[in-house]
């Protein structure tokens, strides 16, 4: 299925803005980008590192999301048997493998699926730096936060508050020596992103501003910010999958579940408090969860490992099953999305909102 995907499947959703901008790399690679060619594309303008990782792999740009996704999985696995053992970190990456969203994701040119590998090698390193002390995973988490947040901006806010409140709930094993290093690599990883940020603007002016006001980012009407709530909670249902099962069943969660949950619930908040109603209407706005779905899988590998091995493989096999039949459905059957969108333009018609 990936391998189709990746090779013949035609191109979807915004995949033709990244090849656009991967273009731009492979003519200037020094100055892929100018005023013209800014207000030309009439979009938010991510930070680059995407555009020259599609750049790299022009031959077949979906290979670029599916080397990165394959490296957040194998990272899965070393972070979960180093913290938690063999069984949780093949339950892991069985879970993670086996969700709808990450695997599309994985087969498409959108910087989704890079970011998602990235923002979870930084959460698990930091996860690991804290239990285990071990400066490497310190590293591993200002490069990774550092390239995640070139790769989007939105990276940075939702890695530093997650940062912030795990070390508050840490501060009584947290010695001085661990926080200066900390914040030390925090801050230097950040570099990069902000001096993009500054030639952008030197270049374009005020980008922030003005595709606040295209896009409109933060809703103002209470109707829409319940609209966002209640559809990103059926797509975060929908990112679990039946693992969700075993959560209710296997309550409660140990330290490290809840330390991820609150990453997984900083991030779903984020998007329900900024996504603009030009993007909650269409199928693939569940992307921006995807970010958590790494995460998950851990808890939910947590969960299963608990379970008697009959109804752990019954849940992963319905798992397996859901992901086929969405991926058919939305790679292979392109009506399919045509249908969800306008379902949705309607219900938020019928609750008396427009996307203007």
């Amino acid at each position: 299925m990936t391998s189709y995907l990746s090779v013949v499947s035609p191109l979807w959703a915004d995949e033709n803005v990244y090849l656009e901008l991967a273009q731009l790399v492979l003519i200037d690679s020094l100055r892929p980008i100018n005023e013209n060619t800014l207000r030309m594309l009439s979009w938010v303008p991510h930070p680059p590192f995407g555009w020259y990782l599609f750049a790299a792999f022009s031959f077949m740009p979906r290979i670029a999301s599916v080397l990165t996704s394959a490296l957040c999985v194998f990272f899965l696995y070393h972070v979960s048997k180093k913290l938690c053992g063999e069984g949780i970190a093949k339950l892991s990456t069985v879970s993670l493998i086996s969700t709808w969203g990450y695997m599309l994701y994985s087969a498409v040119a959108h910087l989704d699926g890079p970011l998602t590998a990235f923002m979870t090698i930084s959460v698990l390193s930091f996860l690991a730096w804290i239990r285990l002390e071990d400066y490497k995973y310190l590293i591993f988490c200002g490069l990774s936060l550092g390239v995640a947040s070139l790769t989007k901006y939105t990276a940075a806010p939702i890695l530093l508050g997650t940062f912030i409140i795990w070390l508050l709930l840490r501060k009584r094993k947290l010695n001085l020596s661990m926080f200066f290093k900390t914040i030390v690599i925090l801050t230097v990883s950040l570099i990069p992103v902000a001096l993009w940020a500054y030639s952008l603007s030197q270049v374009y002016g005020d980008f922030v501003g003005h595709y606040s006001e295209i896009y409109d980012f933060f809703p103002r009407d209470p109707h829409q910010i319940i609209i966002n709530l209640v559809v990103y909670f059926v797509n975060a249902l929908l990112l679990c999958g039946f693992p969700l099962l075993s959560w209710v069943r296997k309550r409660p969660f140990d330290f490290e579940s809840r330390l991820l949950l609150i990453y997984s619930a900083f991030l779903f908040v984020f998007f329900v408090l900024l996504t603009p109603m030009k993007a909650i209407i269409y199928p693939a706005q569940n992307r921006y969860l995807l970010p958590m779905v790494p995460a998950t899988a851990v808890i939910s590998a947590k969960s299963l490992i608990k379970e008697k091995p009959a109804e752990r493989f019954i849940i992963l096999v319905l798992q397996f099953i859901d992901v086929t039949l969405c991926a058919l459905l939305m790679l292979l059957y392109p009506p399919f999305l045509s249908f969800v969108s306008s379902s949705i333009s309607r219900l938020i018609q019928i609750f008396g909102i427009t996307g203007e």
